[in-house]
């Protein structure tokens, strides 16, 4: 009986997805939810949203409204800012699917920092305990509260959320992520002010282009053990981004059934010779039959050839041209001339043809004066007799020194070269010192300006004590820098944003893991 069982178990289908892992030969299935947890696709300006995020919710509005279409990543970015806030902030995460009314939003927050939940029966009550956790208004390091799904809260609750964050003086901040039904939730909750005001800040989470979207697939892909490019056409690169639309949910539903058309046509994956080591041996196989018999065919083709020459040339068989040459001369008529080639006339076969001497093997001759090739400085036709030698290696026509010689070779070798040097990134002294810090320890981002030499003067008009690093990345496709000074341990990054100048200050610095900036020195191309 556990033998049948486990037979039946065996026979079952695999998914989609399991299918192409196996076939790819990836250690886990890209496309399910719940693998590969630490991957974060940071192309489509979401690093900059999680920058900005992290920005808002320690120094910036007291609350921040991600919106987003459905399968976007909303859920995903804000585990990664919840990651950013690590040691800076204490995070509580709350799904909206569970929350029913404003005493569970109290309740669950106040579970989460480890205070009683008999505070959570009102908003004062909340505020007391939270005050005990917080002593200090403007606390540098507040409560940050992540509620996912928020355009499913009711519009009471919408309203909580505003009072307890406007009541904590500053301990308490919001992000919430949801739908574009979140908006209008938003503004028709009483006391909840207009998104994009000084207290309310708003971002944008976009779906992906065509371009990222095949980016985002190879990039899972690779993360799951891919060592191979992406088995995708552009036709199949095109019809991905249609069906999908450049949402994340989309991608993992629609690329598994696109990559089995490619990988195993029919959805058969024996038809690719089987998984694992024996389906590559068997791959690998079949080629080299069809490489071989390419070999031993085209080998035929040339003796075939070579045979058939040989026995033209062995039964004394002679090959003929017939021409009729003009002849200048007056009261010449136009006679036939029959040149012959064959084994007794290979020695005469280089003079000229004449009327009174007719070399043997020839059947008639006939002297006749005709125009040379001309070469490429002659101006005026030569002629000569007609011979059925080859022309002379100097009368072959010359190539003009304008296509060859003329051209420098640094100038025939500049492409090349220039090639090679764009597909290089390259590192500044700064970049280069980044690079090699701890990546869990922590920088102060300053300020940041379109221009290196404008913000370099910012900062030393501000009064910048200590050592500067000056860092290029991307912002809305185009160059953005930089300025960041540390590194600081976690708990030193309040003190350092204190001690700042006031100008900088002014400016909104905030901490940065030396991590996300490893990732974008690595992900900006230049």
């Amino acid at each position: 009986m556990v033998e049948a069982e486990h037979s039946v178990a065996a026979a079952a289908p695999l998914d989609a997805g399991a299918r192409v892992a196996t076939l790819l030969g990836l250690r886990t299935d890209p496309f399910r939810s719940d693998e590969l947890p630490g991957f974060f696709f940071v192309g489509g300006q979401r690093r900059y949203l999680v920058q900005q995020a992290v920005h808002q919710l320690c120094f910036g509005a007291p609350t921040t409204l991600l919106i987003g279409d459905a399968g976007v990543g909303k859920s995903r970015l804000l585990s990664e800012v919840a990651v950013e806030l690590d040691g800076v902030a204490d995070v509580c995460r709350i799904d909206a699917t569970v929350m029913t009314d404003d005493v569970t939003l109290r309740a669950a927050v106040l579970t989460a920092l480890g205070l009683r939940s008999e505070y959570a029966v009102d908003d004062h009550r909340f505020i007391e305990a939270l005050r005990s956790l917080r002593p200090l208004e403007a606390e540098p390091l507040p409560v940050a509260l992540l509620i996912d799904d928020a355009d499913l809260l009711a519009q009471p609750v919408l309203s909580t959320c505003a009072a307890l964050v406007h009541a904590s003086h500053g301990r308490l901040r919001l992000l919430l992520a949801g739908e574009r039904s979140l908006l209008v939730h938003w503004r028709d909750a009483p006391g909840c002010a207009e998104p994009g005001s000084a207290t309310v800040a708003r971002l944008e989470l976009e779906p992906l282009d065509q371009r990222e979207t095949v980016d985002y697939l190879r990039t899972r892909l690779q993360a799951a053990g891919l060592r191979q490019p992406l088995p995708l056409s552009a036709a199949g690169e095109r019809q991905l981004f249609r069906l999908s639309g450049g949402a994340f949910a989309a991608i993992h539903s629609v690329a598994p059934d696109l990559l089995l058309a490619t990988l195993a046509p029919g959805g058969a994956p024996a038809a690719r010779g089987g998984s694992g080591w024996r389906g590559r041996l068997a791959e690998r196989g079949g080629r080299l039959v069809v490489a071989g018999t390419l070999v031993v065919l085209l080998v035929v083709f040339l003796l075939a050839v070579l045979s058939g020459s040989g026995s033209d040339s062995g039964s004394g068989s002679k090959l003929e041209r017939r021409t009729t040459a003009p002849v200048p001369a007056a009261g010449r008529e136009r006679v036939p001339l029959v040149l012959s080639w064959g084994e007794s006339d290979s020695a005469a076969a280089s003079q000229p043809v004449s009327a009174d001497a007719t070399p043997a093997g020839t059947q008639q001759s006939l002297q006749v004066p005709v125009a040379a090739p001309t070469r490429a400085p002659a101006t005026q036709p030569v002629a000569g007799p007609v011979s059925p030698s080859r022309p002379a290696a100097s009368e072959e026509r010359a190539i003009p020194a304008s296509t060859t010689d003329a051209q420098p070779a640094a100038a025939r070798q500049a492409p090349q070269s220039s090639g090679n040097a764009s597909a290089e990134r390259t590192y500044t002294a700064d970049e280069q010192a980044l690079l090699a810090m701890d990546a869990d320890a922590f920088v102060i981002q300053l300020m940041g300006a379109r221009s290196l030499q404008q913000l370099r003067q910012s900062v030393t008009a501000a009064g910048v004590g200590g050592r500067v690093y000056y860092l290029e990345t991307r912002l809305a496709g185009k160059p953005w820098f930089v300025a960041l000074q540390g590194p600081y341990q976690q708990q030193a990054t309040a003190a350092a944003i204190a001690a700042l100048p006031a100008p900088v200050r002014a400016a909104k610095p905030w901490a940065r893991r030396l991590s996300a900036v490893h990732d974008d020195l690595r992900n900006t191309a230049r």
